[in-house]
């Protein structure tokens, strides 16, 4: 071989080489290229889901202070609310104490005047017939029968008028006490306005059955027999009086009637108070009146 034709082959060779390290590289070059991009694409997924992590931790946490500053909020407006009820509650039962009180201590001072004014209103009677005609009509047996027609007589609520025009800036509790302080005090004819007053404004309150009650001690006082019956009967109509004062109301409005000369009204009041409350003090002064 001639070292022209060896140079030759020797070119070729190379060639060859250069061409195959050619298709090498090319070969590695794209098998590498999707795996990189598919390395690419995996850090930006995990970048992503990392980032996406981050802002559930931080939202979460912004709602879980929210509902906590919310829950702390309604709590304290729960205090707030408990400890104003138990205020009131408290003050309530003050209230109805001291109501409680100042009728018991009216009641003890009420008591002497009263309990001997029915025999001097019997005796004051038109002379003769007053103390005997009644007993001897009927006996204390008879007269619970004749109870019935006491249901008749309640029909008047009690002598109270129109109610007084203009807005009220006291109110119910506030006239009913002020009322009772001048009975206290005393002072009946102020009493007598204050609970007309006071039931006229207010003739479904809880206190106006006892206004009535009042009323009709007050008018008693006044000499006012006929309005006191009507009180005493708006009173016991109401259903509402309680147990302690509704024999109470049937003697005073029984006694009442007495001065009125209305003796067979009187008898059947007397009668229904036995046949009610057939113990205590009124019952026993009842006994009284009926016997001959």
């Amino acid at each position: 071989m001639s070292s022209g034709e060896g140079h030759t082959v020797g070119v070729s060779r190379l060639h060859r080489a250069a061409t195959g390290m050619s298709l090498l590289v090319s070969l590695t070059l794209a098998t590498a290229s999707p795996v990189a991009s598919s390395q690419s694409a995996r850090d930006r997924l995990d970048a992503l889901e990392a980032r996406t992590m981050q802002l559930e931790a931080v939202l979460q946490g912004q709602a879980l202070g929210e509902l906590s500053s919310r829950v702390d909020e309604l709590s304290a407006q729960l205090r707030a609310l408990r400890g104003e009820l138990e205020t009131q509650t408290q003050e309530q039962a003050a209230l109805r104490k001291q109501l409680g009180e100042l009728a018991a201590e009216l009641d003890r001072r009420l008591a002497a005047p009263t309990s001997a004014a029915p025999v001097a209103a019997v005796s004051v009677e038109p002379a003769t017939p007053v103390a005997a005609a009644p007993v001897a009509a009927s006996p204390v047996a008879a007269t619970p029968v004749a109870a019935g027609p006491v249901a008749a007589t309640p029909v008047a609520a009690g002598p109270v008028a129109a109610v007084p025009d203009g807005p009220d800036t006291l109110g119910a509790v506030q006239r009913y006490q002020l009322a009772f302080e001048a009975l206290r005090a005393s002072d009946h004819p102020k009493a007598i306005v204050g609970f007309e007053d006071m039931i006229a404004r207010y003739p479904d309150h809880a206190l106006a059955t006892n206004a009535r009650y009042w009323l009709g001690r007050s008018l008693l006082l006044q000499n006012e027999p006929a309005r006191a019956v009507d009180a005493f009967s708006g009173a016991l109509a109401s259903g509402t009086l309680d147990a302690g004062r509704a024999p109470d109301a049937l003697l005073k409005k029984a006694q009442a009637e007495l001065q009125l000369g209305r003796r067979d009204a009187a008898q059947a009041t007397l009668g229904e108070l036995i046949a009610r409350y057939p113990d205590g003090e009124p019952a026993r002064q009842a006994r009284a009146l009926l016997t001959p």
